[in-house]
């Protein structure tokens, strides 16, 4: 059987896998075969490479879209920076993660800043957001820190666990399923 494989221009495809999937199984997916061309199988087994790197249900929607077929797995970098930040990783450490140098990286933060996937949030916007006593607790356990909104719905989520559901849930209706640097207690350098 001769397969076409699938490279409808990494953007396209990283969007398309990014909505199927969902961002931390498109992470995973991107971290173990980003820049290859990997085999979609159609039949999907919880014993199946994959599977064991995104998870079943995630692997078995992405058999159902692509299979049977090759895709070339984009490397999501912006994607990728952006958790990376968010799992509290230096600028350096990123940078190994994703191959490049600390000036490339330097470069993907401004571009994602510019893009908007990564927000500096005020602490005057915070409180707006969340409301002052809630703002404090999330300047004091996470101030300079970046934090994933994208998955506020785990309750091992930092967010959740300082402040609870109803806070996170709050600032994702102020910023969106985006990455958020929580401003830093009042004298904290960044």
């Amino acid at each position: 059987m001769a397969f076409k494989g699938r490279d409808m221009g990494s953007d396209g495809l990283e969007a398309e896998i990014v909505h199927l999937i969902g961002a931390e199984a498109a992470v995973a997916l991107a971290n173990a075969f980003g820049g290859t061309r990997l085999y979609v199988p159609a039949r999907v087994t919880e014993r199946q490479e994959l599977s064991q790197v995104i998870g079943l249900s995630a692997a078995r929607k992405l058999s159902a879209r692509f299979s049977p077929d090759i895709i070339r797995v984009p490397l999501m970098r912006e994607l990728r920076a952006a958790h990376f930040l968010a799992d509290g990783l230096s600028v350096a450490k990123v940078a190994v993660r994703l191959g490049m140098t600390e000036q490339g990286v330097d470069g993907l933060i401004r571009r994602l800043k510019d893009g908007g996937a990564l927000v500096d949030i005020a602490l005057c916007e915070l409180r707006g957001a969340v409301g002052a006593r809630a703002a404090d607790v999330l300047v004091s356990a996470l101030g300079g820190k970046w934090v994933n909104l994208l998955t506020v719905d785990h309750e091992d989520h930092p967010i959740v666990l300082w402040t609870g559901r109803e806070v996170a849930q709050a600032l994702v209706a102020a910023y969106g399923p985006r990455v958020v640097r929580i401003p830093a207690a009042q004298g904290a350098s960044r």
